[in-house]
């Protein structure tokens, strides 16, 4: 299921997305497919932004364009981005392995992926876009552009109760994540 398709009017957002970002995504929607969830949940976003990563394991037809500079830049990035939470105090890996395993938990109800995003996750794309336009003047990196720190800054901003969950047991604070995140750590 290719979630990053082209932008329409509801997603306007779509086409300023780095290819990290782009790449998180994909492994987004291919951890929601796994759980056997309808729609695209921000936890499964958190999920793929931990596994930034990981281009090896992506297929082209889930990230349409991604060319060979696409591919170094979103492996540059990606590879900031993962250090960035690691100077904010939490474990990438430990992260996306546990939330994995509360989301198996929490999903008890099961379906075929209808690469959707839910509202919550919408929510938060559409938030990262306003971070990156700079309407929110607390984030320094305003570049136009959605990137992997700029989604995770609203994820962790505003975290779900998974998340917060994974956060508390990694004793990781927003506060110091978001500062990492931002540069400012």
């Amino acid at each position: 299921m290719n979630i990053v398709a082209a932008a329409d009017g509801q997603r306007p957002w779509l086409v300023r997305l780095t290819a990290a970002t782009r790449l998180a995504l994909a492994l987004a929607a291919r951890e929601a497919s796994r759980l056997g969830r309808e729609h695209l949940e921000v936890e499964h976003l958190f999920i793929g932004l931990c596994t930034a990563d990981g281009l090896s394991i992506v297929q082209e037809r889930e990230v349409p364009g991604l060319t060979p500079p696409d591919r170094k830049e979103a492996l540059r990035e990606g590879g900031a981005f993962l250090a960035a939470l690691r100077r904010g105090g939490l474990d990438p890996e430990r992260a996306r392995l546990r939330l994995r395993e509360l989301c198996l938990e929490d999903h008890r109800k099961r379906g075929a992926f209808a690469g959707q995003f839910s509202l919550p996750c919408r929510s938060a794309l559409e938030r990262a876009a306003e971070l990156a336009d700079g309407e929110i003047a607390i984030f320094c990196l305003a570049t136009g552009q959605i990137g992997v720190d700029c989604l995770a800054y609203v994820l962790v901003d505003t975290p779900g109760p998974l998340l917060a969950r994974v956060l508390a047991e990694q004793e990781a604070s927003a506060a110091r994540l978001m500062r990492a995140l931002t540069g400012c750590a």
